[in-house]
């Protein structure tokens, strides 16, 4: 079963619903120029005979009180012997065509007209097996359950919810729908339920309590298709970028205040705000997954929003869990004199002339001229340690360009001109340093997220570049604190050397107290670049 769960506010909804079944229509008196056309096979491939074919506007509701919805932009058809089907009169417009056999299977097919004279061709449409929607409104609503209906947006479904909150949509094409509560009240407002997805032969199992006017699922994909992960990784944070594109900043609070994650079990999950701009509709928000699962594509988590009771709840620390081996993590998204660590240590730093520019993560910082952070001491001097950070390089200059130095014990490096390229290195005796080097010179070519890993255990060094490994070496000795800098540093050296000034575009830089994997890496950079291929809407 493909549960889905979902949230509902009822102390909203009142009155009676006089919920129908739809009938078949027999088509619309409007007479246009614009034809949609195609043909129907039957699950067994032959010519699907005497199909229902129901052309509806894409934000179609079916109302309640009627038996069935025809208007100058609701058309209907049934296919011939042939299994063809052609309707016309159809003005521009964009629709959902339903194809449903009203024994068992069916088809969804969405599609634009753009001209009254246009001809749409579907072309073949293969029939599937029924996909069911089943839920139960969870409320503690003193108005009676069966007073509401269920709406399916696009198609002509109006479901009654049953005395005990049960409601059951069996004879659904395969797809993704967005659901909608009503009651008759005209003065209440409808609970939205967005992008349910129901597959051919299964149920979609929709859990409903009260509170939240709003909801949706968000798909991770670690398939091929999508990030390309091949194994479970545990207490992940998943950036989700919320824009105009995928969310209504309108319908919820200015400050984000009331919105929630949760996963399948309906347990809510931490979550951290690093922004929030609902003037100009972006937002950059850190959920915590206990487990992001591998070659899997039906893994989703359920955002809520739309309760204007709801206490802001958004709390880095419990994201960036110090437990699981963040030392430190710095979002560099606010432009002030502290710069914060999202971590429970508190390593805040100490802005030095750095600017606040556009990010790939939010904002960043843009520093020239020795620009800098400071953060006081070596972050408790990790032996097992792990660097890594977004960078965008304006130009190459002096010998190259510092990103994060531990008081030059540990750092991680932009375009050494020696000939080394980008590196990774650590100090090892008094005069002795082990780099890693990639011999890749990135500077004028964009972001690139960059990971230097230092496992002390198995004497590995390792060096990532845009999630791949680039580079590994060995060496037996460990990581040398002493001697040298004795605070940490973004954007300049460790130890004041003037010759390894960054210039250009820092972001989301973090230092973890292990060396953490090759899967942890990819999925960082496949989830946090700007084509994000881990989160689905």
């Amino acid at each position: 079963m493909n549960k889905v769960l979902l949230i509902l506010q009822f102390w909203m909804i009142a009155m009676y619903c006089n919920c129908s079944t739809p009938s078949i229509a027999g088509g619309s008196s409007q007479q246009g120029n614009g034809i949609i056309m195609g043909s129907v096979v039957s699950k067994k491939g032959t010519p699907a005979i005497a199909t229902q074919v129901r052309i509806r506007p894409i934000d179609f509701m079916q109302e309640p009180g009627k038996s069935n919805a025809i208007s100058d932009s609701t058309y209907d058809g049934i296919t011939d012997s042939t299994g063809h089907f052609s309707i016309s009169g159809i003005i521009p417009g964009s629709y959902v065509i339903e194809v449903n056999d009203r024994t068992s299977s069916a088809a969804l097919i969405r599609t634009t007209i753009k001209e009254q004279d246009s001809t749409t061709d579907i072309g073949i449409i293969g029939l599937k097996s029924y996909a069911q929607i089943t839920g139960v409104i969870n409320t503690d609503t003193t108005k009676p359950l069966q007073s509401l209906c269920v709406q399916v947006r696009g198609l002509e479904r109006l479901v009654k919810v049953n005395k005990d909150g049960s409601f059951t949509i069996s004879d659904l094409p395969e797809g993704n729908f967005d659901l909608q509560i009503i009651a008759t009240d005209s003065t209440t407002i409808p609970v939205k339920i967005y992008s349910v997805n129901a597959i051919s032969d299964n149920t979609t199992s929709v859990d409903i309590p009260s509170g939240w006017r709003y909801s949706r699922p968000l798909y991770l994909n670690t398939t091929i298709s999508g990030a390309n992960i091949t194994e479970d990784i545990a207490n992940f944070p998943v950036l989700i970028r919320l824009t105009p594109d995928n969310f209504n900043f309108s319908q919820t609070r200015y400050n984000g205040a009331d919105i929630r994650f949760a996963k399948s079990s309906n347990t809510f999950l931490p979550y951290e705000i690093e922004q929030w701009d609902s003037v100009n509709g972006s937002a950059e928000i850190w959920v915590k997954i206990d487990t992001v699962y591998g070659n899997n594509s039906t893994q989703f988590l359920m955002m809520y929003w739309g309760n204007e009771n709801a206490v802001d709840s958004s709390n880095s620390t419990t994201v960036f869990d110090t437990s699981v081996g963040f030392s430190g993590v710095w979002h560099l998204s606010k432009n002030k004199d502290c710069t914060y660590d999202a971590t429970a240590h508190a390593f805040n730093g100490k802005n030095s002339g750095t600017t606040t520019v556009s990010g790939i993560i939010g904002n960043s910082i843009r520093l020239t001229d020795g620009n800098h952070i400071k953060i006081s001491g070596l972050l408790d001097s990790p032996s097992n340690v792990t660097l890594s950070a977004w960078v965008k390089s304006d130009t190459s200059s002096g010998w190259g360009q510092d990103i994060i130095s531990i008081g030059d014990a540990v750092l991680l490096r932009l375009d050494d001109l020696s000939g080394i390229g980008t590196t990774g290195s650590y100090y090892i005796d008094s005069v002795n340093y082990t780099t890693i080097s990639s011999g890749k010179y990135l500077a004028k070519t964009g972001w690139h997220y960059l990971v230097f890993s230092i496992n002390n255990t198995t004497h590995t060094q390792t060096l990532y570049i845009d999630g791949s490994l680039y580079t590994t070496t060995q060496n037996v000795i460990s990581i040398n604190y002493t001697g040298l800098g004795t605070d940490t540093y973004i954007g300049i050296h460790g130890n004041g050397k003037k010759l390894f000034n960054f210039n250009g575009q820092i972001d989301e830089v973090r230092v973890y107290n292990t060396s953490v994997s090759p899967a942890w890496i990819r999925l960082c950079y496949m989830n946090q670049k700007v084509s994000d291929d881990l989160v689905g809407w």
